[in-house]
């Protein structure tokens, strides 16, 4: 049992910089009992959750990670989350995964299989509920800084035995996504090149044109 940490670019999650409330969550999640893939600050086309937790025998869920305090000598009424209601950006990613990255959730019960919400790892309860009323609440999951509460929810979340294939398919459609391809981690790798192709490099002709020429795969292309 175990939480695989995935990050961007493959880096070791020491090189990400990260807030205090997004290092506060992901050491919450590294404590997740069950087996759990963590999508660490994924990319979809412009849909950037701050983590994607996967589990094919608990569900998916998105979340974004909020450092805000919510006390009241900064937010005093809910006027000020209205203007950035951060559960707007949060409801969407319900249309956007069902509709582009995990068409079969619209044939499924999604609030079984996906969910979506927001973490507020330095605010209290009160404060939360202060600010988001009912119907915010019941569109998306809020939660405070008491992470045990996420916890439970993220623990004792459980699929039917007789949906568990329709949760691991959704699972793996979900992960194709997320899981960086070999071309875009190519892309990265320094090139190595020969002594031949680091002359033609980092030289110049007097009138800036080169012709090259040389057999298939001698390595025309790289240079």
């Amino acid at each position: 049992m175990s939480v695989n940490l995935f990050t961007p670019e493959n880096k070791n999650i020491a090189q990400l910089i990260l807030k205090k409330s997004e290092q506060c969550v992901i050491d919450f999640i590294q404590k997740l009992s069950g087996d759990w893939d963590c999508f660490i600050k994924p990319s979809l086309n412009g849909l950037r959750p701050d983590f994607i937790l996967l589990s094919k025998k608990k569900g998916i869920f998105l979340f974004r990670i909020k450092n805000w305090s919510l006390k009241p000598e900064k937010f005093n009424d809910n006027s000020l989350i209205g203007i950035f209601d951060p559960t707007n950006e949060v409801r969407n990613w319900n249309y956007e995964v069902s509709d582009i990255y995990c068409p079969r959730l619209k044939s499924m019960a999604t609030n079984e299989f996906f969910h979506v919400g927001i973490v507020f790892p330095g605010a209290e309860s009160k404060d939360v509920k202060r600010l988001f009323g009912p119907k915010q609440r019941k569109r998306v999951g809020i939660w405070d800084g008491y992470l045990n509460s996420l916890k439970d929810f993220l623990e004792k979340n459980s699929i039917a035995s007789r949906k568990s294939k329709q949760l691991e398919d959704a699972v793996s459609d979900l992960k194709s996504w997320l899981i960086e391809s070999d071309y875009s981690a190519e892309q990265r790798e320094i090139i190595n090149l020969d002594s031949s192709q680091r002359e033609l490099v980092n030289t110049r002709t007097n009138s800036g044109f080169r012709r090259i020429r040389g057999p298939a795969g001698s390595g025309k292309s790289v240079v």
